[in-house]
């Protein structure tokens, strides 16, 4: 990853840092050099001259071999360092007690150690900065050394002590003091500084972990939005284009099915390494979830540029893969955004470079696409398709999809016989979707397999708990053709009834003329099931289709339900009232002597009641009765049930 695009600059490495310090020091001990050398002259010159003295040449020429050796070794800093450390401490040492013993003029020996104690603060500094030298025994160890000598004199000095020798004694005094502190100081700020880099050692590596994919080790979702949305106004800034490119592995499932889970895995992890590669520098890549992958390509000055970087990441990814001891060959659907232009904050460029992905997957797959502002539709309904699939994934509460229950009531003689459930969608953030934009995402996606069979059971279980709280009411459920065509759908229906305690009487199963149409012979012998089990058949919105009507003959039907359209129209002035009268007229006499129960949707008026009873309908259901209403609120309705809806028809108006 370019450093240009982390959120914070990387900590340095130990061999960093090793390399710092060898230039430093070899930065600093030619004034060392310098000191020895001009000490033998400058000591003379001064009369400051002791015999201890002709010890600096060999003090410079020590210095000497350390700075070749540690110029030409650059991983000898730590031994040069202790060689340093503990030369200096055993010149410096020694010409205090040769200072303090064998130098009898008191003025001059205030002079040597003053000499000496100018160095002291270097040996601290050596033993304990430098990385990977662990000079805290030596300082302490000088420090010790200084306080004997030093004791040593006063000792040997209390017989006869002279204000000259009191004033050394004092410098001793101070000059022990100071060690002492500066040791004490030393330690701590070495553990503290210890703790510190500990402390902050770990929390990099739990970001790391936080911000990084286990499995490839690029950069997650995580740290691919904080990156993204770091890197907005740096191209704002310079007038920049910047592409989010998001990368779909096609028919990735395919493979974890046959081949399992770790070749997958596998793959995942060879598909990041050629992304890696192909992608150009400063430019990055992340991995989202499961096999997406997303690429932030910077400093573009034309859109061409975004084509070329596709086209490059194709390319690589076309030629096959060793996984799991065979040869895969994958293609992969790319869609791209572009800020400005397409949006100007990080989610609308990810939503729209997904968007465009999705595009390229419709197309057939294995391609790339630009983000259109036409696309907007198709977005929002490749981002439902998304949600919906997460929402069924989890189901936790509070849950996002919940079921509506409207009521049926009998035409001829009064009273509630039955409910139909109503799917409904509370989405997070928009709400409540309504059931014509969702559910033909749900049947184009194939979610609605799923979907249907959680309404199937829920629907049963609350009608189960109806019956312990009021009165056996049937229960009716709409069936898609996708999930009546599911090899599992005989079975769903049959654990639906087996966990909820329901029984098959009290079930009522509504499908389209499209179902009963399709494979009439296969869609007999599976109604013929659900009728041996008890569950009623009904067929929705009958008179819509062109279809023929003798499949009412032919297969095990049991009601019809008349499409609002037709009972909208029944109370309206002109020919539409006149069509609707005669085709609720035929529907009802058909029915008849076919001895189906017909329903009638859509009554929102008592006049349309009234005329649909004395048509001969069966059942009534709209607004005129009730609204659909969620379970608590139905338990409430029960309670206050309309007289007007409770009685028999004879009594009604």
């Amino acid at each position: 990853m370019n450093s240009r695009l982390a959120s914070r600059p990387a900590s340095p490495s130990h061999e960093t840092l090793e390399r710092k310090w060898q230039r430093v020091i070899l930065l600093a001990m030619p004034f060392g050099m310098l000191s020895a050398l001009l000490a033998i002259p400058l000591e003379r010159l001064s009369s400051q001259w002791i015999p201890y003295d002709s010890l600096y040449p060999v003090l410079f020429l020590g210095l000497v071999v350390a700075q070749l050796f540690l110029a030409f070794h650059a991983h000898s800093l730590k031994t040069v360092v202790l060689s340093l450390v503990s030369g200096a401490s055993v010149f410096f040492l020694g010409k205090l007690a040769y200072s303090l013993f064998f130098v009898p003029d008191a003025l001059s020996t205030h002079e040597q150690i003053g000499e000496t104690f100018y160095w002291v603060p270097i040996i601290y500094l050596l033993c304990f900065l430098i990385p990977g030298v662990r000079g805290g025994r030596i300082a302490a160890a000088f420090t010790v050394i200084y306080f004997l000598i030093s004791g040593g004199y006063t000792l040997a000095s209390l017989g006869g002590l002279s204000p000259e020798k009191w004033g050394i004694f004092y410098t001793l005094l101070q000059t022990n003091s100071v060690n002492i502190v500066q040791l004490i100081l030393s330690f701590a700020f070495i553990n503290l500084k210890t703790r510190y880099t500990e402390t902050k050692e770990q929390v990099e590596a739990l970001e790391e972990v936080v911000h990084t994919d286990a499995l490839t080790g690029l950069p997650n979702r995580l740290k691919l939005q904080q990156i993204l949305n770091d890197s907005l106004p740096q191209a704002k800034a310079k007038r920049e284009l910047l592409a989010v490119l998001f990368i779909d592995i096609d028919r990735f499932k395919l493979i974890n099915d046959t081949l399992g889970h770790s070749a997958g895995d596998a793959l995942l992890g060879h598909v990041a390494s050629r992304l890696k590669e192909v992608i150009r520098d400063g430019d990055l890549v992340a991995r989202i979830s499961g096999d997406e992958f997303v690429v932030i390509a910077h400093d573009l000055d034309k859109v061409s540029t975004v084509r070329v970087i596709a086209g490059r990441i194709l390319a690589s990814l076309s030629a096959p893969f060793e996984v799991a001891g065979q040869t895969l060959s994958v293609t992969v659907s790319i869609g791209s955004s572009l800020f400005p232009d397409d949006a100007e904050d990080g989610d609308a460029l990810l939503r729209h470079a997904d968007s465009a992905m999705y595009k390229v997957k419709k197309q057939g797959k294995n391609g790339f696409e630009l983000y259109q502002k036409s696309d907007v539709t198709l977005e929002r309904r490749w981002k439902l398709e998304k949600d919906l699939k997460a929402a069924l994934e989890t189901q936790k509460e509070p849950k996002q999809f919940l079921l509506n229950y409207q009521p049926m009531y009998d035409l001829q003689r009064g009273g509630l016989v039955k409910l139909e459930a109503l799917l409904r969608w509370k989405h997070p953030q928009h709400g409540l979707i309504s059931p014509a934009e969702f559910i033909p995402v749900a049947e184009e996606s194939g979610l609605i397999v799923p979907l249907g069979t959680w309404v199937l059971e829920e629907a049963c279980r609350q009608a189960k708990l109806w019956q312990t709280r009021h009165k056996n009411f049937r229960m009716s459920v709409n069936v898609s053709l996708l999930q009546f065509s599911h090899p599992g759908f005989f079975a769903a229906v049959i654990n639906a009834l087996k966990d909820s305690g329901l029984s098959g009487d009290y079930l009522e199963l509504e499908l389209t003329e499209s179902i009963v149409m399709n494979q009439p012979t296969d869609v007999k012998q599976v109604l013929s099931s659900l009728q041996d089990l008890g569950i009623r058949i009904a067929i929705d919105d009958f008179g819509t289709g062109y279809s023929s009507l003798a499949y009412l003959r032919d297969l095990p039907i049991d009601t019809v339900k008349i499409d609002r359209s037709f009972v909208r129209d029944l109370t309206e002035q002109g020919k539409d009232m006149t069509f609707s009268k005669a085709l609720v007229e035929t529907i009802v006499g058909l029915a008849k002597h076919l001895e189906l129960e017909v329903v009638a949707e859509g009554v929102e008026t008592e006049a349309q009641r009234n005329l649909l009873r004395q048509l001969g309908c069966h059942i009534g259901q709209g607004y005129f009765f009730a609204k659909p209403l969620a379970a608590e609120e139905f338990d409430v309705y029960l309670q206050k049930l309309p007289k007007r809806l409770a009685m028999p028809a004879a009594q009604m108006n």
